[in-house]
């Protein structure tokens, strides 16, 4: 929400506060943006995955019922793939679900970006000729002199005036001001800082006469609001753009592991899971875990493997070849580190699957 300024406000400072509050709230919207995608980052990997399946079985009522059960992540995930493209290749054109998708606003949740002031003056020259009058209101009050005179007195209001007004200047000196340290702490204006100084220290497309383009240049570009408020707005959809398309990748990578499961596909599953379940557990495998464990409500992936692979020979393989790559340390997966835990799960299941009790154990 925007500054509430008084009506007798100078039109300098109505512009400063504007161009002030747009960074500002530029700022939170971006902040706001990542800290939800963040938030919901399982969850949107989760529901791509989920939704694609559904898709891929042209099972249009999962799908649908899919939609409903993302609540405001939807619009986020619809946009990640041509999800219409691929609705249309399962259920034909104007399917139900194809209505129910357009009927979802994309992108980001309704309500979490701040809607920016409007700036009805776009001057640009506003900042260095405030910086100017900044220079010269500390001369002018460096030669003021202090009026003890009767006649001062009979003045008071063309001072009171004079006084508002020195006021209105010195708080368009500071918004200017936060204007300046708003834009210092974006990347593009340090980059741009450091391109100043490097051309200032070694000058680069001398003319033939050994004379450099002014460096100044570069910088006197971040006293003119439309420029600011350009890269603001840039800054806001590179931050935004650059964490979908991490989210759309880490979606795609799962997503292929995840069919490779649904169509027991032994070779492909050996020759993803390492993203999944790396020798070394980062951040970004260990999210792929809980997503892998969520989607197949399982608590294991030897449980995954053994619930979802019908074909014994193919199971089998599988599983001697990531317990060779577990004991040559290259993958990390719990449940086969020791070769018990696995003999236990297999005797579980097949006590609970198919009822058959296991007498010993088998190596």
């Amino acid at each position: 929400m925007g500054t509430s300024v008084s009506p007798e406000c100078p039109q300098d400072l109505r512009t400063l506060l504007a161009l002030r509050d747009y960074l500002v709230i530029t700022g939170r919207n971006t902040a706001a943006a990542n800290d939800w995608l963040a938030a919901n980052e399982n969850g949107i990997i989760l529901f791509y995955q989920r939704l694609n399946r559904a898709l891929n079985n042209r099972n249009e009522a999962k799908a649908i019922s899919l939609l409903a059960e993302m609540g405001d992540l939807a619009g986020f995930v619809l946009g990640l793939q041509d999800f219409n493209a691929k609705a249309e290749a399962a259920f034909g054109k104007g399917s139900a679900f194809q209505k129910a998708a357009a009927a979802i606003p994309p992108g980001l949740p309704a309500g979490l970006q701040e809607s920016l002031p409007e700036i009805s003056s776009l001057d640009t020259d506003i900042l260095s000729r405030i910086e100017q009058d900044k220079q010269l209101l500390k001369i002018e009050e460096s030669l003021k002199k202090p009026s003890l005179s009767v006649a001062s007195w009979f003045h008071r209001k063309e001072k009171q005036q004079q006084e508002l007004a020195l006021d209105m200047r010195r708080q368009t000196h500071a918004v200017r001001d936060e204007i300046l340290c708003l834009q210092s702490d974006r990347h593009y204006y340090i980059d741009s800082f450091m391109d100043w100084v490097a051309d200032t220290l070694a000058p680069e497309m001398a003319d033939e006469n050994g004379t450099a383009p002014d460096a100044g240049i570069k910088m006197l570009q971040y006293q003119n609001p439309l420029h600011i408020i350009g890269h603001a707005d840039a800054d806001h959809k590179t931050a935004v753009e650059t964490k979908t398309a991490v989210l759309r990748d880490a979606a795609l990578r799962y997503s292929r592991l995840a069919e490779a499961i649904d169509r027991q596909d032994a070779h492909d599953i050996f020759r993803l899971i390492d993203m999944v379940y790396p020798s070394v557990t980062t951040h970004d495998s260990k999210a792929l875990q809980n997503i892998l464990l969520q989607d197949y409500h399982a608590a294991s992936l030897p449980e995954i493997i053994l619930k979802q692979m019908r074909s014994k020979p193919s199971r089998d393989f599988l599983l001697q070849q990531l317990r060779y790559k577990v004991q040559a340390g290259e993958l990390a997966i719990p449940g086969l580190e020791r070769e018990s835990i696995l003999q236990r799960i297999v005797h579980e299941l097949r006590t609970s699957l198919l009822g058959v009790p296991t007498t010993g154990s088998r190596r």
